[in-house]
């Protein structure tokens, strides 16, 4: 028995309209009339009017003066040349003589421009509030201090808490003149400063309507400042009216050039500038020359949208993997019902893109296949049905999500894998699944009567990828955000279990990978920073000749360094020998240790090991301090098979399987060490064959341990760089 699912077609694409680094607005195209024609209300700041007409007229409070002229009328914008000079004091809106200023019930824009002189940025710019705990919404000077120089909230009555949006500070100057928009388009609410797009946050429910609620310009007499033009809407601004409102076009598209290119970092470990925004689920694809970088970027560690994480596709694509090109969200959120954009795959055929995806709902109904389709690669459309598939029997409501699509070239069949559950199943708490469904024509899907593949343990194989390489195909999951693969010769199995099939370390979070120039492989995947998501990390994936797959870190992506460190030498105990660049340990009982000092704090370490036979194990300290009290160890054990990275006191049998590589195999041969420390992260590459990137607490010591026991080892050619 086979189950068909509603046909769907491809509606006509909608423009993105992209703004500053990987996250960036799907706004309303551009209207002919100028953005303050149809405002609620208007302060120009000449005087205390409404030059709206809705009568919604400012009263004084306090130190505030309306009118102030500035020298050269700079900073203006309309051209008169006066603005409020803030001194402790606040203007209050009201609700206007025609309760005009109740803003729409799922849109509204907020616009100012303001600048503090001293660059302190303390206190709120404009609120609506019927107390200090229940603001409708507001713009608040962060205190440049705390490295936020602007903030946002938004209450709606479906968000379990306020809507957030804050802005670093080092990516405006805290002294200038600024022009800030709130807005919100029913999905999400944007801020933007300066035409930028710098924060969101996502929508449930409606925008709280208080009808007792004042607006305060000032807010409560906390701002020392000045305010040259403020506006309210009830609807959302298109993406031109911002650009007007924020200097023109062209000034808005020079700033955005600047900023990208300030914010252009190197790729591997890659995290948003933003310290609120993450790497989540990575979804590599190659096609025409170019890897894309595509991955979920998440906001809050999954915790957006009432913990349905609000996910959306973001691109960066390279066709080097050193140049990349930050191409902003190609599947962002649109509409309020879609709780998160989830994994899924990006594939091209008969030069169209298909990027097929799960929608988890806002109501929490469950989990849905949905599609978006473009001709470039850039700007998607999602199709009608929306979503057009969902978990049936034998599959449990829920959980339908993953999808991963790739074309059987013997039968010209295309086959969809999708992470789903068995309602009845043999063994209990075992019935996670891929679920299998097949097309002719990727818009019309069977789905088979039987299961792709069961792996038989607890916890979903999530993100499934399947690909061919050499012969060989490959069948990738993840069982807890470690990715471990099956081979074989046929494109739907038997699949068979290698030694070591985990690919990458267990802590890469569901790696999955894509072809790359000259038959190489890439594979992208993320650490967690403190909690879901966090930074990305790039593989090299190498085939053995008997098919088995294997780590190492891509040539273009190790990170760059600088000149030579200059490493002195110590003999923590008898037994060890060497200088800077080699040491040698007799540890014939017990533990040897020597130091070498003058670590630089993030660097790359490299060296040649060299164990004699019957080595019991041996290690690599790095940010170590005193005589080996703290540091982070990398142990050694060759008898085992097994490296492991723990503390220097912890037991000779340490057991955490999240910072451990099992099955490591000629750790009794020389082999080569690479490792990278940038900030808390530390990352290893065994002999250019098994890697592992695990996130520690960033230690500051400034010693790199070298240490045998019950083991002679000799380590060479070592190396030391600190990374630019």
């Amino acid at each position: 028995m086979s189950r068909r699912f509603r046909r769907f077609s491809v509606a006509p694409a909608v423009l993105i309209a992209l703004a500053l680094f990987y996250v960036g607005p799907k706004l309303q195209a551009a209207e002919s009339r100028a953005p303050l024609d149809d405002a609620v209300a208007v302060w120009n700041m000449a005087d205390l009017k409404d030059s709206a007409g809705k009568n919604s007229a400012l009263t004084l409070h306090g130190a505030v003066a309306v009118g102030v002229k500035l020298p050269g009328k700079k900073g203006a914008r309309g051209g008169d040349g006066l603005v409020a000079k803030f001194d402790g004091g606040f203007l209050e809106a009201g609700h206007g003589a025609d309760q005009e200023l109740d803003l729409g019930p799922r849109t509204m824009s907020v616009y100012l421009r303001a600048r503090d002189p001293s660059g302190q940025w303390k206190g709120p710019l404009i609120t609506r509030q019927s107390g200090p705990a229940k603001p409708v919404y507001r713009i608040v000077g962060s205190d440049a201090s705390t490295g936020m120089i602007l903030g946002a909230n938004l209450a709606t009555d479906g968000n379990n808490s306020l809507l957030q949006m804050r802005v670093p500070t080092d990516l405006v100057d805290a002294t200038a003149w600024h022009d800030i928009v709130l807005r919100c388009d029913g999905a999400k609410v944007q801020l933007f400063v300066d035409g930028q797009w710098q924060d969101e946050d996502f929508l449930v429910g409606n925008i709280i309507q208080d009808a007792k609620a004042p607006t305060l310009i000032g807010g409560d007499g906390g701002f020392h400042g000045l305010i040259d033009t403020v506006a309210i809407w009830n609807r959302a601004l298109s993406p031109d009216e911002i650009d007007t409102l924020s200097g023109g076009k062209e000034v808005v598209a020079a700033r955005r050039a600047e900023l990208q290119q300030k914010l252009a970092v190197p790729m591997q470990y890659y995290r948003p500038h933003h310290p609120d925004w993450n790497v989540g689920d990575c979804l590599p694809m190659f096609h025409d020359g170019m890897y894309h970088f595509l991955h979920l970027a998440d906001k809050k560690h999954h915790g957006s949208k009432n913990g349905l994480g609000a996910h959306q596709w973001a691109d960066v694509a390279t066709t080097d993997l050193v140049h990349w090109d930050y191409r902003g969200l190609v599947v962002p959120i649109t509409e309020q019902w879609e709780g998160s954009i989830c994994t899924g795959s990006m594939s091209v055929h008969d030069g169209t893109y298909y990027a097929f995806y799960a929608t988890r709902k806002a109501d929490r109904s469950g989990e849905y296949l949905s599609l978006a389709t473009s001709r470039d690669g850039i700007h998607f459309t999602k199709t009608q049905p929306n979503p057009f598939a969902g978990p049936v029997p034998p599959y449990v409501k829920g959980p339908f999500r993953d999808p991963n699509v790739f074309r059987d070239e013997s039968t010209g069949l295309y086959h969809m894998l999708v992470t789903a559950r068995l309602e009845k199943y043999s063994l209990a708490g075992r019935g996670d699944c891929l679920a299998h469904l097949v097309s002719r024509d990727l818009r019309s899907w069977d789905l088979k009567p039987d299961p792709f593949y069961i792996p038989g343990y607890t916890g979903a194989p999530e993100c499934p990828d399947h690909f061919r390489w050499n012969d060989w195909y490959y069948l990738i999951s993840s069982n807890h955000i470690t990715a471990r693969y099956r081979m074989s010769r046929n494109p739907l199995g038997p699949w068979t279990r290698p030694k070591n099939d985990m690919l990458g370390g267990p802590m890469e979070g569901v790696s999955k990978t894509a072809a790359y120039k000259d038959n190489r492989r890439i594979a992208a995947a993320w650490v967690g920073k403190d909690g879901w998501g966090g930074n990305a990390v790039f593989r090299e994936v190498a085939q053995a000749a008997d098919g088995t797959l294997s780590t190492r870190y891509p040539t273009e992506l190790i990170p760059p360094t600088g000149d030579r460190a200059d490493l002195t030498f110590q003999a923590i105990t008898p037994g060890a020998t060497g200088d800077g660049q080699h040491v040698e340990i007799h540890a014939a009982d017990g533990q040897v240790v020597a130091a070498l000092g003058k670590l630089p704090h993030n660097a790359r370490i490299t060296m040649k090991v060299t164990p004699q036979p019957g080595a019991s194990y041996f290690s690599i300290g790095v940010r170590g301090t005193g005589d080996y009290a703290a540091g982070n160890e990398f142990r050694f054990s060759p008898r085992i098979e097994k490296v492991e990275l723990c503390e220097p006191l912890s037991p000779p049998r340490f057991a955490n399987e999240m910072r451990t590589l099992e099955g490591v195999e000629g750790l009794d041969k020389p082999f080569t060490v690479d490792i990278v420390l940038k900030n808390d992260l530390i990352d290893i590459c065994i002999d250019n064959r098994r890697t592992m990137l695990t996130r520690t607490p960033e230690l500051q010591g400034d010693r790199l341990f070298l240490s045998g026991h019950h083991a002679d080892v000799r380590f060479d050619s070592i190396e030391v760089r600190p990374l630019k």
